[in-house]
């Protein structure tokens, strides 16, 4: 279920949760610079060092993503591959490219984890955890399983679907 309620008069637009991550786009950003800087996932920065990442190259993956979300709106027609071409993330070390987004990873899972907090009421929670966790779990299973089981569950579900919706196009069959 989603809220769908206008926040002021003067403003055409639904709430959206999506935007609330752009509210906090600031603080991200500058706390995964300084995590990178103060270099505080030794083992990431281990295998940065063994991949020849430099700390310029860790401020460049920090410039050129800050350059993409700060001017995605101005492009509205742009795809979002297109929006990190331009913004020179392209051009960034793949190891730092890594090394970046799983610092944002990291910062947004604590957000998560006060946000969920923060969110709950008496102490109860505002999401289905249950139906939650049997998802981690459904994933889980799918993933360490053999490769070939979990492509054959998406193959038998694509025809399921497709023939579901063959029957609605179709019901006198």
């Amino acid at each position: 279920m989603s809220l769908q309620a206008r926040l002021s008069q003067s403003d055409p637009r639904l709430y959206d949760p999506n935007r609330d991550i752009a509210h906090n786009f600031e603080f991200v950003v500058k706390k995964a610079a300084d995590f990178l800087e103060d270099r505080q996932w030794p083992a990431l920065h281990e295998w940065l060092d063994s991949q020849g990442v430099t700390l310029d190259d860790l401020g460049h993956a920090c410039q050129a993503y800050i350059l993409y979300v700060s001017t995605t709106a101005q492009y509205k027609s742009e795809t979002l591959a297109q929006g990190l071409q331009r913004s020179g993330w392209d051009q960034v070390p793949e190891a730092a490219k890594i090394a970046h987004q799983a610092y944002i990873g990291l910062i947004m899972t604590g957000m998560w984890y006060h946000a969920a907090r923060a969110s709950s009421i008496g102490g109860g929670s505002n999401m289905d955890a249950v139906a939650l966790v049997e998802e981690g779990s459904r994933i889980a299973r799918r993933m360490t399983g053999p490769w070939w089981k979990w492509k054959l569950r998406r193959l038998v579900a694509a025809v399921k679907k497709f023939v579901s919706q063959c029957r609605k196009s179709n019901p006198k069959n």
